[in-house]
């Protein structure tokens, strides 16, 4: 609404600046709806450079194409469903709730390593493939639950923030 009424009042002065007057649009909107455009600018800008960087890292780190994709996927549906439910929701992207795409890039990356490294080590003990899914899931599956529990809870908290753009950030993060 900020970016909206901020474009309206340059719009409603273009008859000015056509005629050779300076104008210019001042005031808590107007500041806000800039910090909105940059920090989006910013995120658009960085977020790619965080994903090569850090799946390049991934590479490095395990060695594998196929877990790096795993990882890869599951962030990206993270994000995805994260953000499609603001959409939903009427959510809006601000200059505080830019930042979760970040935020679940990481929290989904760190999840789905614990639950290869599991893996990982049921296979070292020479279980089957198959057997060493289930028990990757069985060892995963609380540590994971509870991790996921509390970090909802915390960004649920965000909820008795006085700022709406907080309170929205933890909303979308909790979900």
């Amino acid at each position: 609404d900020r970016g909206r009424f901020s474009a309206a009042i340059r719009d409603a002065a273009k008859p000015l600046r056509d005629a050779g007057w300076e104008t210019y649009v001042v005031g808590p909107a107007a500041v806000n709806a800039s910090l909105d455009a940059a920090s989006e600018a910013e995120s658009r800008r960085l977020l790619p450079l965080a994903v090569v960087a850090s799946t390049t890292l991934l590479l490095v780190l395990l060695r594998s194409v196929r877990k790096v994709a795993a990882v890869t996927i599951v962030a990206t549906l993270t994000m995805a469903v994260s953000l499609g439910f603001m959409g939903v929701l009427g959510l809006t992207r601000n200059l505080v709730t830019v930042a979760l795409p970040p935020v679940l890039w990481v929290l989904s990356t760190a999840y789905t390593l614990h639950l290869i490294r599991y893996y990982d080590r049921a296979l070292d003990e020479d279980m089957a493939p198959a057997i060493a899914r289930e028990q990757a899931l069985a060892w995963a599956a609380r540590p994971s639950l509870l991790a996921a529990l509390t970090t909802t809870l915390g960004f649920l908290a965000l909820l008795s923030a006085v700022m709406v753009p907080v309170r929205e950030l933890g909303l979308a993060a909790a979900i």
